[in-house]
C-alpha cells in the first residue's frame, strides 16, 4: 500500500511541475485536499508532503514564468496588502530577534499566504467557474468517503497515507483503527489531520459551492447534491463551529438586499438560536473530562493573558506558541489537560505577533471583504463575500489547527484573483472602445 500512496503522490507532484498550469493548479488543490499536513517527509524541520506541493508549484512559476510572478505580487491589490503583512512579520521578528526567529517568521509566511499567491498566479489563465465545475466530481467522492468514515468508525485513506510517509505528526493511533469520535459527539477526519481542519475545509467548500449555485455554474440536482453531502458531513465531522459560521454566512447573504424589518428578524433569528447552542453546548462542557471544556477554555484564557503581557504590541515571535511553548514543558499542540490548543486565531496571534499582527491579519480580510462585496463580477444575489464571513469567523472561533489557512487561502485566492481579472478585462474593452 506504501508503494501505490507514493506512487499517486508524486504522479500529482509531476503534474505540478511539468504540465500545464490550469492542471497542475488542479493537482496542487487536490493535493493539498487529500495528504493531510501530518504526513510528514522530515520532522525536523517540519515539511509535509502537503506543503511539498506548494513550494514547488511557487518554485515553477517562480523560475519559468517570472514575469508573470512580478505581476501578479506587485499589481495586484491583495498581494500589495501581504506585502503590508509582510512588514509586520518584519517588525516582529526585529523585536525577537534570533535566527530561528527569522526562520519562523519567513516559513509562515509562505506556508499561510504562499497559497493564496499560488492561487492568484493560477488563476490568471482560469476562472472559479472552470475550478468548480472540475473539482465537483472529487468533492463528492471526499464526502461519500466521510459518510463511510462516521458509519464504520474508522479511516483506512488517512491511516495508510500517513503510514507511507517517513514521520507522522498526528494525534490517532495508526498501529490501531483511526477514529476521531470522541465521547458524547461523533467526528470525523476524513483526509485531515484534525475535525476543526475538517471543518474549515467544508466550511470553505459548502459557501463557495453555495456561491457557484447563485451564479448557476452547475445544475440544480448537482448543486443540491453536492450541499446536501457538505452539510451531512459538517454533521458528521462534529464541528459545532462550521455549522454556525455556514449559518451566519448564509443568513447574511439572505439579508444583504432585503428590507430592514427582515434585517431585524433575522438577527432576531440569529441571537435566539445562538441561545439555544451556547446552552447545550455548554451542558455538554460541564460534563465533558476529554477535549473541549468550559475548565480547558478558563486555563487557555489565563495562559494567553499571561504571554501576551510579556509583549503585547509586537508579541513572542512567529510560531512561539508551536515551538517555544513546547520547549518550555507546555504542550500546545495537542491534548494536554491543560492548555489543549488555544482555539482561536485572537490567542495565537496576540502571543506570536501581538497586537500588530492581530490588526494586519483582519485588515487584509475587511480589505477582500469590501473587495468582493463591491465586485462586477458576480451576480448582485451572489454574495461572494460570504466566503470572507466564514473564514474569519471560523478561525476566530476555532483557531489555527491542521494547516487549515491552507485551504482558506486557496478558495480566497482564487475568487479575489477572478474578480481582478474582471475588473481588467473590463478596463481593457473600456480603453478599446475608446
Amino acid at each position: 500500500m506504501t508503494v501505490v500512496v507514493l506512487l499517486v503522490y508524486f504522479v500529482f507532484l509531476g503534474v505540478i511541475l511539468l504540465d500545464k498550469y490550469e492542471r497542475s493548479f488542479m493537482a496542487l488543490l487536490i493535493g493539498t485536499i487529500f495528504f493531510p499536513c501530518c504526513a510528514l517527509f522530515t520532522e525536523s524541520p517540519s515539511i509535509s508532503g502537503q506543503i511539498v506541493f506548494l513550494y514547488v508549484f511557487l518554485f515553477r512559476a517562480i523560475v519559468f514564468d517570472t514575469i508573470d510572478v512580478k505581476k501578479t505580487v506587485f499589481e495586484n491589490p491583495a498581494s500589495k496588502f501581504v506585502g503590508f503583512i509582510a512588514v509586520g512579520y518584519v517588525v516582529t521578528t526585529i523585536f525577537n530577534f534570533s535566527a530561528q526567529n527569522a526562520y519562523y517568521a519567513l516559513r509562515d509566511m509562505i506556508d499561510v499566504y504562499g497559497y493564496l499567491i499560488a492561487a492568484m498566479f493560477a488563476m490568471k489563465k482560469m476562472s472559479w467557474q472552470f475550478v468548480a465545475k472540475k473539482l465537483y466530481w472529487v468533492i463528492i467522492f471526499l464526502c461519500v468517503y466521510g459518510l463511510v468514515e462516521a458509519a464504520t468508525c474508522t479511516n483506512l485513506i488517512y491511516k495508510y497515507i500517513n503510514l507511507s510517509f517517513p514521520g507522522y505528526d498526528g494525534w490517532y493511533n495508526l498501529n490501531g483503527s483511526v477514529c476521531a469520535s470522541e465521547g458524547w459527539r461523533m467526528r470525523t477526519i476524513v483526509t485531515t489531520k484534525h475535525p476543526t481542519a475538517l471543518g474549515t475545509l467544508l466550511t470553505v467548500l459548502f459557501l463557495f459551492y453555495a456561491l457557484s449555485a447563485k451564479e448557476k455554474i452547475i445544475s440544480f440536482y448537482k448543486t443540491t447534491l453536492i450541499l446536501g453531502l457538505l452539510l451531512a458531513n459538517v454533521y458528521m465531522s462534529g464541528s459545532r463551529t462550521a455549522l454556525f459560521c455556514i449559518g451566519v454566512a448564509l443568513l447574511y447573504g439572505y439579508m444583504k438586499n432585503r428590507g430592514i424589518l427582515m434585517k431585524f428578524l433575522c438577527v432576531g433569528l440569529l441571537i435566539f438560536s445562538s441561545t439555544y447552542i451556547v446552552a447545550y453546548t455548554v451542558e455538554h462542557f460541564l460534563d465533558n473530562k476529554e477535549g473541549s471544556s468550559i475548565v480547558l477554555r478558563m486555563n487557555q484564557l489565563l495562559f494567553s493573558i499571561d504571554k501576551i503581557k510579556e509583549s503585547p504590541i509586537w508579541g513572542n515571535g512567529s510560531n512561539y506558541t508551536a515551538h517555544q511553548i513546547k520547549d518550555e514543558g507546555v504542550r500546545f499542540d495537542d491534548d494536554d489537560e491543560f492548555i489543549g490548543g488555544l482555539e482561536s486565531v485572537l490567542f495565537v496571534y496576540l502571543i506570536d505577533r501581538g497586537f500588530l499582527g492581530l490588526l494586519t491579519f483582519y485588515a487584509f480580510f475587511i480589505f477582500l471583504f469590501l473587495r468582493l462585496r463591491k465586485s462586477q463580477r458576480f451576480r448582485k444575489e451572489s454574495c461572494p463575500e460570504t466566503m470572507v464571513i466564514g473564514i474569519v469567523l471560523f478561525l476566530s472561533m476555532s483557531g489555527l489547527i491542521g494547516n487549515n489557512t491552507a485551504y482558506c487561502m486557496l478558495f480566497l485566492g482564487i475568487l479575489i484573483r477572478d474578480e481582478c481579472n474582471s475588473v481588467n478585462s473590463d478596463q481593457e474593452n473600456n480603453l478599446q472602445k475608446i
